[in-house]
């Protein structure tokens, strides 16, 4: 008499384990089928050109403004400076950022500082000494807090990316995320003109 109770018991507790599992299935399937709609729309978004949330190219934006490492006001003027400008843009949170520094201290080192001017920006404030002291930049210009005008302005809003400005204020290149390969070498060579 015992042993089937003891039996329904179990037939009951295993038509509860298949409910769940098959209730976790139809959870999961019904989660994988909106992450694809999701991912099939982002790569719809990511083949337009230009997208919404890139700098534009071609246009000419005022100059950026922001704060400084010590808390005072920094201007990159357009007028004031022959040299194009080359903003390099990152957050202290970007994962892809640390990724990227190597070859920005790559890029910085092998550039023609007569011909350009190097800028870093950090989207994420606050900018701590001990970040600012393993992006090794040297004497340029960092931006510890963009003015949000000037994110406005430039459209500047992702991170990594390079950005080449004129010494007229006009965007003429933008490279995203993390630059490898090709765009390196496109990047490369425009720093060393």
């Amino acid at each position: 008499m015992l042993a089937i109770e003891w039996l329904s018991g179990s037939y009951n507790v295993t038509k509860w384990i298949v409910w769940l599992v098959g209730s976790l299935a139809g959870v999961l399937l019904i989660t994988n089928v909106l992450l694809i709609k999701q991912n099939r729309n982002f790569k719809r978004e990511l083949g337009q050109e230009p997208p919404a949330w890139r700098p534009p190219v071609g246009v000419v934006i005022p100059p950026i403004e922001g704060i400084g490492l010590k808390g005072e006001e920094v201007r990159l003027d357009w007028g004031e400076d022959p040299r194009d400008t080359f903003l390099f843009v990152f957050s202290t949170h970007c994962g892809v950022c640390d990724m990227a520094w190597p070859a920005w201290h790559d890029l910085a080192r092998s550039a023609e500082t007569k011909s350009h001017r190097l800028a870093y920006v950090n989207l994420t404030p606050p900018l701590h000494q001990d970040y600012v002291k393993k992006m090794q930049v040297g004497d340029s210009l960092i931006v510890a807090e963009l003015d949000p005008k000037s994110v406005a302005s430039a459209n500047i809003r992702l991170t990594p990316e390079v950005i080449r400005i004129s010494s007229g204020g006009k965007i003429e290149q933008v490279w995203m995320g993390l630059t490898e390969g090709e765009e390196l070498s496109t990047l490369k060579r425009a720093l060393e003109r």
